[in-house]
């Protein structure tokens, strides 16, 4: 196709037929798609990520914060 966009057509044999782009089978991709790749699971939002790594006190938080 890149070839007869740029006004160079490919040399075909008597007969032959110019090759044609292969038509896109949506629900064949899909299903193919659904058996190979996992299903991706989400996992339930944090509602209160603490970093207990260094513990402090909460005057010492707002002090730090300040």
């Amino acid at each position: 196709m890149a070839a007869v966009e740029a006004g160079n057509p490919p040399a075909l044999d008597e007969g032959e037929d110019p090759p044609q782009l292969k038509e896109f089978n949506e629900r064949y991709f899909l299903f193919n798609w659904d058996e190979e790749n996992e299903k991706v699971e989400i996992p339930n939002e944090v509602v209160d990520d603490v970093d207990n790594d260094w513990v402090l006190t909460k005057e010492l938080k707002d002090e730090m914060i300040e």
